[in-house]
């Protein structure tokens, strides 16, 4: 299901103007889910991943100097730009938790080993 979900995140970025890093963040993450099922990468793959996305959300969250929270969730028109970085934040801090959530769920298979 999150496989899907994050290729569809995917191909909602075509029509950004920054369009090529959000592609490329989506699909890794939804490659990483996909070997998830064959237990492909580490946890500390998982781990890795997530903290640089998370590092990624802190650099672009600290670019917002307003943010109006009612126009950020109410449609998706763009209103102000603090509006469509708070959406990038958003999606990058619920990939990176999904990511570390399937870096958590590794650990028990690596230590039987």
């Amino acid at each position: 299901m999150m496989f899907a979900l994050l290729v569809l995140c995917a191909y909602f970025q075509l029509n950004d103007p920054d369009s090529a890093i959000w592609i490329v963040i989506y699909l890794s993450a939804a490659t990483a889910t996909l070997l998830s099922l064959w237990s492909k990468l580490t946890s500390g793959t998982y781990y890795t991943i997530a903290s640089i996305l998370l590092a990624y959300a802190t650099h672009i969250g600290w670019s917002i100097e307003s943010l109006d929270w009612l126009a950020a969730i109410e449609s998706f028109k763009m209103h102000k730009t603090g509006v469509e970085e708070f959406r990038e934040v958003s999606g990058l801090a619920l990939t990176a938790a999904w990511l570390a959530f399937i870096g958590y769920r590794e650990r028990p298979k690596e230590q039987h080993s």
